[in-house]
């Protein structure tokens, strides 16, 4: 399988890692909506003694949008009701007004979890946010590790991996990285070389 650091020395990339960042004066002052619902889910299971488990794996996916977690927050599982006590709902669900992207070149950082390079996780990000599902043959030239990841992507913010179009502008709101120097399709849907 050819993978964009195969070349080199891989270079592990840690976790939680920097997407982007705000401007002075405009930090997050609470957690993402998307987030504050997974913790209430599991408040919500933990409550009634249930299994917590895949929701536990879909809040881990907060490193991939630790730019965007008020400066020191930190999830504990044991305190989840008190995280999310307060939040006010009818407050608007983001404000990424002053948010940058930074801009990755294709290099070989890679996160061993997921298999990915930084460059490929945002490619990912910026296919979920541009709200257009790949093709069936899209998805034939995809490997486990490309789908997974995808899949998972889209769990997290309940977004329908089969029909990107119907997700809101709130829902991809998180995965803008800005304008990308090539088709994310094409990048995507390249046959893998072994």
């Amino acid at each position: 399988m050819h993978r964009p650091w195969a070349i080199g020395k891989p270079i592990r990339f840690t976790r939680p890692f920097k997407i982007g960042v705000y401007l002075p004066g405009t930090k997050p002052r609470r957690i993402p909506y998307h987030l504050y619902l997974l913790i209430k889910e599991t408040v919500y299971l933990m409550e009634r003694g249930l299994d917590t488990s895949l929701v536990d794996k879909k809040i881990r996916f907060r490193d991939f949008f630790y730019s965007h977690l008020p400066p020191g927050w930190n999830y504990n599982r044991k305190n989840a009701a008190s995280l999310i006590a307060g939040y006010d709902t009818s407050l608007p669900k983001y404000d990424v007004s002053g948010f940058s992207p930074f801009r990755y070149p294709v290099h070989n950082e890679f996160d061993i979890e997921t298999g990915l390079s930084v460059n490929l996780v945002y490619e990912f990000m910026s296919l979920v946010h541009s709200r257009k599902t790949p093709t069936p043959e899209e998805f034939m030239h995809w490997d486990e590790v490309f789908l997974s990841f995808y899949c998972k992507l889209c769990s997290c913010f309940g977004i329908d991996y089969q029909n990107l179009e119907a997700a809101s502008e709130d829902d991809v709101i998180l995965m803008n990285m800005g304008t990308r120097s090539r088709s994310t399709m094409a990048f995507l849907s390249t046959p893998s070389l072994n």
